[in-house]
């Protein structure tokens, strides 16, 4: 048995380093409830790319004014496995650890969710803000009294009346892309499911529901991606299992994010960090990353800044299920963790149909038709006080290929971002008259100019501008007459033109 003592640092250990995390996990892509507008996206501020939801108002919500409703804090608290662990030992994310005053190491996770994954209880398949829907202890009527950073009595997800809520399309059988992001790095791992609307709204949506319908990963890979640029991807090969889940045979994929090798993860100070350790232990991953850089808890008890921010999301490629009726579904991503008995939720609206509907555009919505142009940096509006690029609004906008709304928001985005093609303004009326190479201008200090670049200084000429220039140009450069002709006429040596 352990002592007394082992077990008071095993709990100051947990309760410390989770205290300090502030938040935890979410679902990035496809845009959640609580990505208002689907704005956010793949962005990230200096704490992490969990921001959606943080600055919204909330209808639901107001009642925990000191609490944000992050995308990051709706989860299960204090829930844990009804067996014994059935996750085989190579997909463990924290290890057994040998704690003062025990004589070995000891196996403290063995009834944290991932031990044994899908089968934890959870109070709602989206969470509940602050993860304690009875208070702490239960029953009691304040939110805080709550341990491990969460708070009591918090709404549902599915009782929030989220504003603006992006819905996905997805084609039966297609591939499509999934993506989650770490705040505090609890271990574990995750998988996604679907559920049908019901009649009677979103408190329809049940665990059970969610469990019919799992969603199977695509492959063996899976990438990080440092904000909302695809072109920073890292990939590297994913590690999954069906052995011993819920529901029976369903793939879940270990989070590939090692924390560090103590119960705090990190969370408390590691050999590495270049500030006060607390937990001397931490000299080394939990397990191989797949990157050196890739590695960390996130949020530092004594730092909370930016410094061990994990800003990347994790993207996992995911295979739309072919046999299930088209209509509305809910996506719920699930975290079960291994360092705490938690699990994070985080809904999406998504929309399976039996052929992707297309647009001319080839099955995008473009914010800018014909020859206009997208101003990408311009400022397209402001959302919860941040201003949004023109590229953003694009980035929503493709969302929303073959549906209605594509036409409306194009068209309200379109005065600001979209910049009208520049009129043209040719020397030549017939193409093939012009010269390119034909000296049209020779300067007072005897440097010649081609037509070639007398029509390349055209580009963006006002309509005046461009009149005069062709009424000057158009002789010598279309093929009728030559410079030195008119040098000759004049009897000088300077430019006649």
């Amino acid at each position: 048995q352990a002592s007394r003592g082992m077990w008071n640092s095993v709990c100051w250990t947990l309760a410390f380093a989770i205290r300090h995390s502030w938040g935890h996990g979410g679902l990035l892509m496809p845009s959640s409830w609580h990505d208002t507008g689907g704005l956010t996206g793949m962005k990230s501020n200096e704490h992490s790319m969990l921001i959606a939801g943080c600055f919204s108002d909330v209808p639901g919500t107001k009642s925990l004014p000191a609490y944000q409703p992050c995308i990051m804090n709706w989860f299960s608290n204090g829930t844990t496995i009804p067996g014994p662990p059935t996750l085989p030992e190579a997909l463990r994310t924290y290890q057994d650890y040998k704690f003062d005053g025990y004589s070995g190491k000891y196996d403290w996770t063995k009834k944290n969710p991932w031990r044994a994954p899908g089968s934890a209880h959870v109070d709602s398949p989206c969470g509940f803000l602050g993860g304690n829907p009875q208070g702490c202890p239960p029953g009691h009527s304040s939110h805080d009294g709550c341990p491990m950073g969460s708070w009591g009595k918090g709404p549902d997800a599915r009782s929030v009346d989220f504003p603006q809520v992006v819905e996905t399309e997805w084609e039966k059988g297609s591939v499509v892309e999934a993506a989650w992001a770490i705040a505090a790095n609890h271990g574990g791992g995750y998988m996604y499911r679907l559920c049908k609307r019901q009649p009677g709204g979103n408190m329809q949506l049940t665990e059970e529901c969610f469990q019919q319908i799992p969603v199977d990963f695509v492959g063996d890979k899976q990438w990080v991606q440092f904000g909302p640029d695809e072109k920073t991807r890292f990939e590297f090969t994913a590690h999954r299992t069906n052995q011993g889940t819920t529901p029976d045979g369903s793939t879940w994929t270990k989070n590939p994010i090692p924390a560090y090798n103590c119960p705090s993860g990190g969370a408390l100070g590691h050999a590495f960090d270049g500030i006060e350790a607390k937990d001397f232990g931490c000299k080394h991953p939990q397990f191989p990353p797949p990157r050196d850089d890739l590695v960390g808890f996130g949020y530092h008890a004594h730092d909370a800044g930016s410094k061990f921010a994990l800003k990347f999301a994790i993207v996992d490629k995911l295979r739309v299920p072919d046999n299930i009726p088209s209509g509305e579904y809910v996506l719920s991503f699930r975290w079960d963790v291994e360092q705490t008995d938690q699990v994070w939720n985080t809904c999406a609206d998504i929309m399976v149909t039996e052929k992707a509907a297309k647009t001319a555009g080839g099955g995008t919505c473009l914010l800018c038709r014909g020859k206009h142009k997208l101003q990408k940096k311009m400022v397209a509006g402001v959302h919860e006080g941040t201003p949004y690029s023109c590229e953003d609004a694009q980035q929503v906008l493709t969302r929303y290929a073959g549906h209605p709304k594509c036409n409306a928001l194009s068209k309200y985005w379109s005065p600001t971002c979209c910049k009208p093609p520049r009129p043209s303004c040719n020397i030549c009326s017939d193409p093939k008259a012009f010269t390119p190479d034909q000296v049209c201008e020779i300067s007072a200090h005897g440097e010649p100019t081609s037509c070639k670049e007398a029509q390349e200084s055209l580009h963006g000429k006002s309509k005046e501008a461009c009149e005069i220039s062709i009424s000057l140009w158009s002789h010598l450069c279309c093929g009728e007459h030559k410079l030195e002709d008119y040098r000759r006429l004049a009897g000088i040596n300077a430019t006649f033109v």
